[in-house]
C-alpha cells in the first residue's frame, strides 16, 4: 500500500472514526442526552414542517379547483387566492377536530361507562361459577378468584390517559387520511 495523499486521507478519516466511535460507545449517555437536547431543539421546526406539508395537500387542491384561471383575471383575486385556500383548509381541519371531539369522544366514554357497569355485574357471577363448578376441589384458586377486586379510579385514569393520547393519533390518522384523499383526485 502506498502512502500518497489519497491513502492518508482514507487512513485519516478510518482514524477519525475508529475515535469517535469509540468516544461515543464509552460516553454512550453524554452522546444520548446531547442528542436528547438537540432533538428538542429540532422538534418545533420538523412539527411545523410536517403540519405546512400536510396543511398543503388539501390546500393547494381547494386552490386549483376554486381558483380558476377564470377565477385569476385580475391581481386581487390571484393574490387572494392562496390565503382564502389556507383559511379554508383550517376551516375544515378545525370542524373535523370539532366532529370528532364532540362525535366520537363522548361515545367512547359512554361505551366505557356501559363496559364498567358490565364487568362489575360480571365478576360476582364468575366468582361464584368458578368457586362452585370449575375449581371445586382447589380452595387457593377459589380464594384468588374471590379475592379479586377493581381499583375503579385507576382504571378511569387510565382510560383517560388513552382518550388524551389517543387523540394525538386519532388526529395523525385524519391528516394522513386528508393527505391520502389529495392523492386520489
Amino acid at each position: 500500500m502506498e502512502l500518497n495523499k489519497e491513502n492518508m486521507r482514507k487512513i485519516r478519516k478510518l482514524i477519525l472514526f475508529t475515535a469517535l466511535l469509540i468516544v461515543v460507545l464509552w460516553k454512550y449517555e453524554e452522546v444520548l442526552e446531547v442528542l436528547g437536547y438537540v432533538g428538542h431543539l429540532i422538534f418545533p421546526f420538523l412539527l411545523g414542517g410536517a403540519i405546512a406539508f400536510v396543511l398543503n395537500v388539501p390546500m393547494n387542491f381547494i386552490e386549483r379547483h376554486l381558483f380558476t384561471e377564470k377565477v385569476r383575471k385580475n391581481k386581487v383575486s390571484d393574490k387572494l387566492a392562496r390565503p382564502v385556500s389556507l383559511l379554508s383548509v383550517l376551516c375544515i381541519v378545525v370542524g373535523v377536530l370539532t366532529v370528532v371531539i364532540f362525535g366520537v369522544v363522548p361515545q367512547l366514554v359512554n361505551t366505557f361507562g356501559n363496559l364498567g357497569q358490565s364487568i362489575t355485574q360480571f365478576i360476582p357471577h364468575a366468582q361464584a361459577w368458578g368457586g362452585k363448578e370449575v375449581f371445586h376441589g382447589n380452595k387457593e384458586v377459589v380464594e384468588l378468584i374471590n379475592s379479586v377486586q377493581f381499583d375503579w379510579d385507576k382504571i378511569v385514569e387510565t382510560l383517560i390517559d388513552f382518550l388524551n393520547n389517543g387523540a394525538g393519533n386519532m388526529l395523525s390518522s385524519t391528516l394522513t387520511l386528508s393527505a391520502e384523499f389529495q392523492h386520489l383526485s
